[in-house]
């Protein structure tokens, strides 16, 4: 069986935390907290690992070739990777070939100097 896992990002405290539990309108942080919901952005863990064994989540940048930058995402009902110009591949065509870098919370700054 799957492990289902999530992350959030706090928007108050700028930061990334892992959650034990997603509710409809809550959350339960993995320090023990229940927080409202609507003060995190929440991620879902694709079931996905990248060369290096590291979760993939929604929401983060991979280095899918040397200096160039895709953001993991939904489209369509597919989930995949997307580069900075638009163009989608689902995580079938692109072979989970690629490296989790940070994220597009955390760091920002790695899609602003990316040359894709």
């Amino acid at each position: 069986m799957r492990e289902i896992k999530f992350r959030a990002w706090d928007k108050e405290n700028k930061e990334m935390v892992d959650l034990d539990f997603v509710g409809e309108n809550v959350i339960k942080i993995s320090n023990g907290e229940w927080e409202n919901k609507e003060n995190f952005i929440v991620m879902q863990h694709l079931w996905a690992f990248d060369l290096n064994g590291n979760y993939v989540y929604e929401g983060d940048i991979v280095e899918y070739r040397p200096n160039e930058y895709w953001i993991v995402t939904e489209r369509y009902f597919e989930i995949g990777i997307e580069s900075l110009d638009g163009y989608f591949m689902m995580f079938q065509e692109s072979g989970l070939d690629f490296e989790v870098v940070g994220n597009i919370y955390e760091n920002p700054e790695l899609l602003d100097n990316a040359s894709n």
